[in-house]
């Protein structure tokens, strides 16, 4: 019983990391779509949970209670934080295969793929 609960766990994970590294899979068509399809990542902040010497500072000004309430949330916002990375990662991927096969020489060019030509 308890083998068959691991293994759909495993199984339920799995999924739900494929569905967040892949994202959406719907195709881009310029590049006036990636604030829709993209989430924004604030960066200090994203900093901030991660810094130990933060984490050392709130064990050592915090009861262990509340401590251990914090850093719970600090620790689901951080997953938060790397599920958007994730998302935006597969966009900009996708982005990257669009591009490069993209018989447009200006596309080509905006994305940096002209440019290999030009080195002499």
């Amino acid at each position: 019983m308890t083998v068959t609960i691991v293994i759909f766990a495993s199984i339920a994970l799995l999924r739900i990391l494929f569905r967040t590294v892949h994202g959406n899979t719907a195709q881009i068509s310029s590049l006036n779509e990636l604030p829709r399809l993209t989430e924004p990542i604030d960066l200090p902040a994203f900093l901030n949970l991660i810094d130990p010497s933060e984490e050392r500072f709130l064990r050592a000004n915090l009861t262990p209670k509340v401590f251990r309430e914090v850093q719970r949330e600090r620790l689901l916002a951080t997953v938060e934080y790397v599920r958007r990375a994730a998302k935006n990662a597969g966009v900009l991927v996708r982005l990257g295969e669009a591009v490069s096969t993209e018989a447009n020489s200006e596309v080509s060019d905006l994305a940096g793929c002209g440019k290999m030509n030009d080195v002499t």
